[in-house]
């Protein structure tokens, strides 16, 4: 059961990345952000396919081991990039999904910090 939890949280930044770009595809608004916007927007995205990629090694272990605490340095990063997308005229719901998705993966970093 506490897998299924972990799973659901840590997933989850994945999936609303997902949402995003299906949304600013279909919404054809790229040419609304700005290069930092794409790339908090990327950065967000590689963010969350790899704290679903930890959780995944966990639960189904492989003979690689991708380590969790550049999360620890990535997730501010990105976090970083989305304010400074806002401030810099970029739309605001892309940059309010790259702040909500990025929340639980910094709790991961923090985690991984600890863990080590």
């Amino acid at each position: 059961m506490p897998w299924i939890v972990l799973l659901l949280v840590i997933c989850a930044p994945l999936a609303i990345m997902l949402v995003a770009w299906v949304v600013l595809y279909l919404r054809r608004q790229f040419k609304a952000l700005r290069p930092v916007g794409i790339a908090a927007l990327g950065l967000a995205s590689a963010n969350a396919l790899f704290g679903a990629g930890v959780v995944a090694y966990g639960v189904l272990p492989s003979p690689l081991l991708p380590d969790p605490k550049i999360l620890f340095f990535a997730v501010p990063l990105a976090m970083l990039l989305g304010v400074v997308a806002t401030l810099d005229g970029a739309p605001k719901w892309p940059m309010v999904l790259v702040e909500l998705a990025s929340v639980p993966l910094l709790v991961l970093s923090f985690y991984a910090i600890e863990a080590v």
